[in-house]
């Protein structure tokens, strides 16, 4: 409209080292690394996590493409996976099983429980996808908040 170079882009859920720890996987990991139980809903809702790495690489190549201009740009995985499945996953990487409360929380009200992209622009606009498997993020991750602890 005004003549700027501007992309939109729409990342999914983010996550990674720094992240705050009011969120959703940086409070399992440390709950978990604890010792202590974590309560959450049954985790039926499916979320696409964006590993933070990615999303910068995202937003480097949207900078530096000239195709991608007034586009708007879906940045996620493009795959979702279920809250509980990354409980599990968490809960394996750690090594504490038995702390899970699934089914412990209620579902907000209007929970949006089914939450990921296409990024299939992504890919062919900017010619980026992401990088890093969920199971490699998610170790990443811990690891970031085992060494912030001390552990």
């Amino acid at each position: 409209l005004h003549g700027m170079p501007l992309v939109i882009l729409r990342p999914t859920l983010a996550y990674g080292p720094g992240q705050d720890t009011d969120m959703f996987l940086p409070s399992l990991i440390n709950s978990l690394l604890d010792g202590t139980p974590f309560a959450m809903t049954a985790g039926e809702q499916s979320r696409d996590f964006l590993y933070v790495d990615d999303l910068v690489n995202a937003l480097i190549r949207a900078a530096v493409t000239q195709e991608a201009r007034g586009k708007v740009v879906n940045i996620g995985s493009g795959a979702p996976v279920r809250l509980k499945e990354i409980a599990v996953m968490v809960e394996s990487l750690i090594g504490k099983k038995g702390l899970l409360r699934l089914g412990e929380k209620s579902y907000r009200v209007g929970e949006i429980m089914d939450y990921y992209v296409d990024n299939s622009r992504a890919k062919t606009l900017l010619g980026w996808e992401p990088a890093t498997s969920l199971t490699d993020g998610l170790a990443r991750t811990i690891e970031h908040f085992r060494l912030a602890r001390g552990l």
